[in-house]
């Protein structure tokens, strides 16, 4: 089995039709099981590759705006670079952590409810919440990481991923990752 990688999400899309505040975001990919981003395209594609194909045709139509900038790195790790195993930190506006582990691969999820949130482009997830505020017992390491504005990030830290391997097992309540 492949050493899983850690990432961190924000849960923040910018789009949408409505504006709808990142909690109710978070709470969707809580209920929903699942982390995601936006990026909407013109249809639903029929693979990563077409994906990427109709994402290139949007930021030359300028339809993202100045989020096209930093949709191909975001795209590239929710649909390439995450893999089923790996382990996912967000956050809500609340400064409740949550750690995730990828259970599937990537879907586009076009229905209306998700083009709404603005969270289309999905990960299946196991999920738990697993601290609260500054002084939750989490590594500063990836408290820190969320000062980044970046909406996905690999975190490369051996002592972060071994603490989010135990962490996870902790509250799963199975011995998944091994350590």
């Amino acid at each position: 089995m492949q050493e899983p990688k850690l990432w961190k999400i924000h849960i923040r899309p910018g789009g949408g039709e409505e504006d709808i505040p990142s909690e109710e975001r978070v709470k969707f990919c809580l209920r929903e099981k699942i982390i995601g981003i936006g990026w909407q395209v013109d249809r639903k594609p029929s693979s990563k590759e077409d994906y990427m194909k109709l994402g290139k045709e949007c930021v030359k139509q300028k339809k993202w705006g100045k989020w096209g900038k930093s949709w191909k790195k975001n795209a590239n790790v929710i649909l390439f670079r995450m893999k089923i195993g790996d382990l996912v930190w967000f956050r809500d506006t609340y400064d409740n952590y949550y750690l995730a582990r990828i259970t599937g691969e990537w879907e586009y999820r076009d229905n209306e409810e998700y083009k709404k949130m603005d969270i289309v482009n999905v990960r299946p997830v196991e999920v738990y919440k697993v601290g609260k505020g500054k002084r939750a017992e989490i590594p500063g390491k990836i408290i820190s990481i969320f000062n980044r504005r970046l909406t996905t990030h690999q975190i490369h830290d051996e002592t972060a991923l071994l603490f989010s391997k135990i962490l996870f097992n902790k509250h799963s309540q199975k011995k998944l990752l091994q350590y």
